[in-house]
């Protein structure tokens, strides 16, 4: 609609304004023509009559409704990233539903490319499909990153219909081949894939610790409290492949029954052979397997029970520890489980020489059960008499530190 000006006034300016009448200044006002109380009528009706209503006089709002209703109803155009637009599929947001396709039997979702909604209806028709990311009911919106790369540039939406526990996976095609399928996890998916495992590491007991985990299958994961405040992050991937890709996706069986084997964060409980400065740590007949002395306990976590130098664990642990040894010839150590009578690991050894002071030390590491009884057993080949096997005091008037184990939950 163009601007009608007033009949009077200046005719050699079209965009001259209406004024209204002034006697006492000798002012005539502006004279209407027809078109200016015509012309805006008809637009405003054609904006009414366009969105579907019917124009009343007893209603004065019929224009806001109007606009209202085609804001609803508007149609949408995008346009790719170098400014050049390009049909798209209708969407309405008022009748979404109405524009989804159903997908029938034996559909590939590799060739779904067009942008658009889709769904499946039947469990058993997304089972006789291929690439699901699950053989189950559901939706699935399809897009494009980048008009201009065609199929390089599309990304893929599924999210499942399933009773009362749908699944949200996405993935993306990129130069010629399809992404793996990824499941956006939530507590209720998380919680049954990685409970046992955060369970047995005692979550929060760990602050700003980093933890490698070594699956079943072979891969390697990463758990870390990074603000060190207390519940677990991950896992994360440490290395990058396909299988790994599957087991981090699909939680399967792997991760509910991982062996934590590698620990940067501190343990759970730790026991040490502690002695007064200048008290030896005891000594060893030859040719026999003696007892580890073990005399404290630091175990804020109730994980370990220790008596007459034997421990007790209260839930499965892991543990790995070392000892001294002095003057005591070769040397070996073994791990003894008191409760079943046999030997469940072997540790190092070494070399002392008994005539010139000397020392070394044994390491051995081992999976325990909660409610069983261990020790620490070692046998030399020397030092029949002296008081040192397991350490000799170095008297520098602080406590003197010969053995210790540290332990974790499993």
């Amino acid at each position: 609609m163009k601007y009608v000006p007033p009949i009077d006034g200046d005719q050699t300016d079209p965009e001259r304004g209406y004024v209204n009448a002034n006697p006492t200044n000798a002012v005539a006002g502006s004279i209407p023509p027809a078109a200016a109380f015509e012309h805006p009528q008809r637009e405003i009706l054609k904006v009414i009559t366009e969105a579907g209503l019917i124009p009343d006089t007893a209603n004065l709002t019929q224009l806001h409704e109007a606009i209202q209703e085609m804001i609803a109803s508007a149609q949408i155009t995008e346009h790719d990233h170098d400014d050049t637009y390009y049909p798209r599929q209708e969407v309405y947001s008022k009748n979404f539903p109405q524009h989804a396709q159903e997908l029938g039997e034996s559909v590939d979702l590799n060739t779904l490319t067009e942008p658009g909604f889709y769904y499946q209806r039947f469990n058993s028709s997304a089972e006789s499909g291929s690439n699901y990311p699950e053989d189950r009911a559901g939706s699935i919106t399809v897009t494009l990153n980048n008009g201009a790369n065609g199929a390089n540039g599309v990304n893929q939406i599924y999210q499942t219909y399933n009773d009362g526990t749908p699944e949200f996976f996405f993935r993306s095609f990129h130069i010629s081949s399809w992404s793996p399928w990824r499941r956006l996890l939530w507590e209720g998916i998380a919680e049954p894939i990685f409970h046992s495992l955060i369970k047995l590491l005692d979550a929060g007991q760990n602050g700003g610790a980093n933890f490698w985990l070594h699956a079943n299958d072979g891969q390697f994961f990463i758990l870390t409290d990074r603000d060190g405040v207390g519940g677990w992050d991950g896992p994360y991937p440490a290395i990058f492949d396909n299988s790994q890709e599957h087991l981090l996706i699909y939680g399967k069986t792997a991760l509910t029954e991982a062996n934590v084997y590698r620990y940067t964060g501190r343990p759970h409980a730790s026991i040490t052979a502690e002695f007064a400065n200048g008290l030896h740590g005891g000594g060893l007949t030859r040719g026999v397997w003696g007892v580890r002395p073990f005399n404290t306990e630091y175990d804020s976590n109730g994980l370990i029970t220790l008596s007459n130098n034997a421990f007790t664990p209260n839930s499965n642990a892991y543990m790995t520890g070392w000892g001294l040894i002095h003057d005591s010839g070769l040397t070996a150590h073994r791990i003894y489980c008191v409760t079943d009578d046999v030997v469940i690991g072997v540790g190092s050894g070494g070399q002392s020489h008994p005539t010139y002071p000397s020392s070394t030390y044994g390491f051995w590491s081992a999976e325990i059960e909660a409610g069983k009884t261990y020790r620490i057993e070692m046998r030399c080949t020397d030092n029949n008499s002296s008081p040192w096997a397991f350490g000799r005091a170095k008297n520098f008037g602080q406590t003197e530190l010969f053995a210790q184990i540290d332990f974790w939950r499993r």
